[in-house]
């Protein structure tokens, strides 16, 4: 009976330490994971035309189409999918930038917008495995094509320089209170698997600036 009775004690104790040393693993692996990208680890590259006519009468507005490649340098997956909701720019806004042949930056085009209808409640957007982009070590993504045109007319004949800022911040998964108030999850992620969800959950943010594209516009 006594000698039953310490093994049973042996094992629970067994058991005990098994799992202690298991969530200590797993801290220990959540940490390495959450660890900032180092500058080399990420590469953004971008190429598009070398020339191009000037956007006047009767053509003010032509598609210039750039071709954009995101590289994982690093020794680890890295993860990225929609941003943080205060992350996200504006419609009138991009994380393009154009500089002219004096260096100076090109501005916007002059957007018009119409803006109706009433403010709506918010509601977390729901998410899927598909809205998580996962670039294995050593691996690329090809990220959508952009027509820079939408943002700049390029209106003058000159040489201009052209680069990309992407930038990722992971967005917030659950509700958080702040000074009493209640802010709630800003996207709906119980439709991903859980895999995907933890993933997301320890994303690390990241900003990049390309290489920079010359356009000659003749």
């Amino acid at each position: 009976m006594l000698s039953s009775l310490l093994l049973r004690h042996r094992l629970l104790a067994t058991s005990l330490l098994f799992f202690l040393m298991t969530a200590s693993a797993e801290r220990i692996s959540a940490q390495q994971e959450t660890k900032p990208l180092e500058p080399a680890d990420l590469e953004l590259v971008i190429s598009g035309p070398r020339e191009d006519f000037p956007d006047r009468p009767p053509r003010e507005y032509h598609a210039r189409m750039f071709k954009v490649t995101l590289i994982n340098h690093s020794s680890r997956p890295v993860v990225f999918g929609p941003n943080a909701l205060e992350a996200i720019r504006s419609y009138e806004t991009t994380d393009w930038r154009v500089m002219d042949a004096s260096g100076n930056p090109v501005p916007y085009r002059t957007l018009f917008i119409c803006r109706v209808g009433s403010v709506r409640v918010f509601q977390a957007r729901p998410l899927t495995d598909a809205d998580l982009f996962v670039i294995p070590a050593g691996g690329s993504r090809e990220l959508a094509d952009l027509d820079i045109s939408m943002w700049f007319k390029l209106s003058e004949p000159g040489e201009y320089k052209i680069y990309r800022e992407f930038s990722f911040t992971p967005p917030r998964l659950s509700q958080i209170t702040i000074g009493g108030m209640e802010y709630p999850a800003q996207y709906d992620a119980s439709a991903m698997s859980p895999e995907k969800r933890q993933m997301l959950r320890y994303a690390i943010g990241f900003t990049i600036k390309s290489n920079v594209w010359s356009l000659v516009i003749k």
